[in-house]
């Protein structure tokens, strides 16, 4: 791997850990994404990266959970091997699960007005400022995801 594409692993689990994923997950996704060949085994995956095949398993377990990778067989062989799912659905449910999450939190936020409505105005303006981000960004996504859905219809 060179210093380049090691950079590129680093940034990408950064980021996939900013969404929720742990950064040794996107460590192996983003291995995945740039690896050669259309599969890739525990032990390459370790090699690659200079973590434990424990590691590995940790990592695929919740990409897999999240539908971003996918396991492969091949035949005669015990070896489980990975690759990017090339599904772009699994990716779409991917962020359909952070919107849920946006919306829980909007949902808990609404509930928690009573807390602070009898508060110092700072706290009331920060707590709105919140709120109007959180039902902002969820509709915005709300949106994308329907965009989404009847660009897959056309070009379908």
């Amino acid at each position: 791997m060179n210093e380049q594409e090691s950079r590129f692993i680093d940034n990408l689990s950064i980021l996939l850990e900013d969404m929720g994923e742990s950064r040794m997950a996107g460590r192996v996704f983003a291995a995945l994404l740039l690896a050669d060949s259309s599969k890739t085994s525990f032990a390459e995956l370790a090699n690659i990266l200079g973590i434990s095949n424990g590691s590995v398993s940790m990592a695929t377990r919740s990409l897999l959970a999240h539908g971003l990778i996918e396991r492969v067989g091949m035949p005669g062989e015990r070896r489980a091997y990975f690759r990017i799912n090339a599904d772009a659905d699994a990716v779409a449910q991917f962020i359909i699960e952070r919107v849920k999450q946006m919306r829980k939190i909007d949902e808990l936020l609404d509930r928690a007005k009573v807390l602070v409505k009898d508060k110092d105005p700072s706290v009331l303006e920060r707590f709105e400022g919140l709120r109007e981000v959180f039902e902002y960004f969820q509709r915005e996504l709300e949106l994308i995801l329907v965009r989404w859905e009847e660009h897959k219809r056309k070009d379908g």
